[in-house]
């Protein structure tokens, strides 16, 4: 058996340097503002003796970065039986 011994940098003495800077992701403090806005609808409604329930929702959303917008849209249907 045979264990080989490799001599490495640790501590301090490692160099802790990154050879590129990264580029700014914003422009400046006035774009870090993120307008949103959205809503939430639903309904729920109940049968054979308050033991089968159906479940129905639907969301629309918006966001604005200043640079990016995007409108999400979301349903949500479900059936629950209790026993």
């Amino acid at each position: 058996m045979s264990f080989g011994i490799q001599s490495r940098a640790s501590g301090n003495s490692e160099a802790k340097r990154r050879d590129t800077r990264p580029n700014t992701t914003t422009p400046g403090p006035d774009f870090h503002t993120i307008f949103s806005t959205g809503g939430t609808l639903s309904y729920n409604r109940t049968f054979l003796m308050d033991r089968l329930q159906l479940l129905a929702a639907l969301g629309l959303y918006y966001n604005d970065n200043g640079t990016i917008d995007s409108t999400v849209a979301s349903i949500l249907l479900g059936l629950r039986y209790t026993f």
